[in-house]
C-alpha cells in the first residue's frame, strides 16, 4: 500500500503476559483391611478405602501480578463396598482378594491420580 502513498501503522502491541495455575491435590484416606483366618493361614480378604481431597490452587497473571491462592470445598469419597467388605473378602480370598481404590480426580481438564 505504500505504492498509493498510504503508511500503515500496526496497531498491536506485543505483549508479555502469561497466566501461571499450580493446582495441588491434598489428599487424606483411609484404609480398611479385612483379613480372613483358615486354621494357620492368613489371607487378605478386601481393601477398601474413604477420605476426603480439595485442591490448592494458585493463580498468577502476569509477572508483576500478586498470587491468589484459592482452596476448594473439602470433597468427601468412599468406594462403593467400604461399609460391607466382609461379603467380598469371603467371595474372593481364595483368589487374592478384593481391592477397591478411589477414582481419578479430574480438576481443570488435568486428571489428577489419587492412588
Amino acid at each position: 500500500l505504500t505504492d498509493l502513498g498510504i503508511n500503515l501503522i500496526s496497531s498491536a502491541v506485543p505483549s508479555s503476559t502469561f497466566v501461571t495455575h499450580r493446582s495441588n491435590l491434598c489428599v487424606d484416606f483411609f484404609e480398611k483391611t479385612t483379613w480372613i483366618y483358615e486354621g494357620t493361614n492368613i489371607f487378605m480378604g478386601s481393601r477398601v478405602t474413604t477420605g476426603s481431597y480439595y485442591f490448592q490452587d494458585t493463580v498468577q497473571e502476569g509477572y508483576w501480578a500478586t498470587k491468589q491462592e484459592i482452596e476448594t470445598p473439602t470433597r468427601f469419597y468412599r468406594t462403593p463396598n467400604y461399609d460391607s467388605p466382609d461379603v467380598l473378602a469371603y467371595q474372593s480370598y481364595l483368589s487374592g482378594g478384593w481391592a477397591e481404590f478411589p477414582k481419578n480426580i479430574v480438576h481443570f481438564n488435568v486428571e489428577f491420580y489419587t492412588y
